[in-house]
């Protein structure tokens, strides 16, 4: 559950306000949305936000790679999307940002083959400073709305229906602020909430996150493109399993949940660097593949071309033929086995799958 106290945030007004012993908390993880209010029809593909695990959402941001909250600490082998099931690759490198100790976290995905999943649906990572006030779509695989909540008769918000993370809802909301925000990971984060349909600040979407939602985007389009700018991260009456848009003593009076996403903006630069393709140093003797790293999937190609003798008229047997002298035999093989596991990528965690 991540405890938000202490947050600063700037508002629209771009003033610095301390807001005071916030003390509410939240796994921020199903989309909330007023009733007859429906779902956004201009929003990214469906295939861009992914299930992750059994209790949390993630963002697709380039053909291999997801992106998410760290706080809900799971580590799926596989994921599916699409229909399809990829597998997932970790490092330490790929978790915190810039710091290390931000609440978010880059998951890379192979095929059934070892390569480089190549999604086709995937949102590019907002790195503008220019989110206050910005309409957003948000989605997840989280709870979404239940029964309605009333005092004396008038309704204040909604309970958080009994269910799993296997629905992807989407809403709307518009952003009003950034923080710092703290618990377990301290990160960068912009804030929204919740206000009742027609009323206050709302949009004609207005949503609120609830639980399983953490590591669902927050999604600002620029020109044609959405872009994903916020990781769904705490909501306030999450202890409660609750969605509040007017005061439970007071129900006359609006009292919008606050809610809030790890800042992707302020970690553009980490994100970019991570995902960016590797580079080769320098050629390996024994790299059959010439993927720069010596592994098994070089030990198999390697043993397809076992024996041959007429590496010259086959280029160099698909480069089995090491040394070369025409055949794939066992001095090939010892030198592909003496250069077991080394690799020449950079950044050198592209060397771990």
């Amino acid at each position: 559950m991540i405890n938000l106290k202490h947050i600063r945030v700037v508002l629209p007004v771009a003033r610095w306000v301390l807001l005071a012993w916030f003390g509410f908390a939240g796994s921020a993880s199903g989309i909330v949305l007023h009733v007859g209010s429906g779902e956004p029809w201009d929003r990214p593909n469906n295939a861009v936000l992914v299930r992750w695990s059994s209790n949390a959402s993630a963002v697709a941001i380039g053909p291999s790679w997801l992106l998410t909250t760290r706080h809900q600490n799971t580590s799926p082998a596989t994921v599916v999307i699409d229909g399809t099931t990829y597998y997932c690759v970790y490092h330490e490198n790929w978790n915190g940002g810039q710091t290390g100790n931000a609440d978010i976290r880059l998951v890379k995905l192979l095929d059934d083959t070892g390569e480089d999943a190549q999604l086709i649906h995937y949102a590019n990572v907002y790195a503008g400073i220019g989110e206050v006030g910005e309409y957003f779509v948000v989605g997840g695989y989280g709870k979404g709305r239940g029964a309605e909540l009333r005092t004396s008769g008038i309704l204040y918000g909604y309970e958080w229906e009994n269910s799993s993370n296997t629905i992807l809802r989407w809403g709307g909301n518009k952003v009003i602020g950034f923080a710092t925000g703290g618990g377990q990971y301290t990160s960068d984060v912009i804030t929204a909430d919740f206000d009742g349909s027609g009323e206050g600040d709302s949009t004609q979407y207005e949503g609120a996150v609830a639980e399983y939602d953490s590591g669902g985007g927050w999604f600002i389009k620029t020109g044609l493109i959405w872009k994903v700018a916020g990781l769904s991260r705490g909501v306030e009456h999450a202890s409660e399993g609750e969605s509040w848009f007017r005061n439970k003593d007071k129900p006359r009076q609006l009292d919008p949940d606050y809610m809030d996403a790890v800042r992707v903006s302020s970690y553009a630069d980490w994100i970019l660097e991570k995902t960016a393709d590797p580079v080769c140093t320098a050629p390996i003797p024994g790299d059959v593949n010439e993927d720069c790293k010596i592994n098994m999937f070089d030990l198999a190609d390697f043993l397809a071309q076992w024996l041959r003798n007429d590496c010259e008229d086959m280029s160099n047997c698909e480069g089995a033929d090491v040394e070369p002298d025409g055949d794939v035999d066992l001095v090939d093989f010892a030198i592909l086995t003496g250069n077991w596991l080394e690799c020449q990528l950079e950044p050198i965690e592209a060397c771990d799958y």
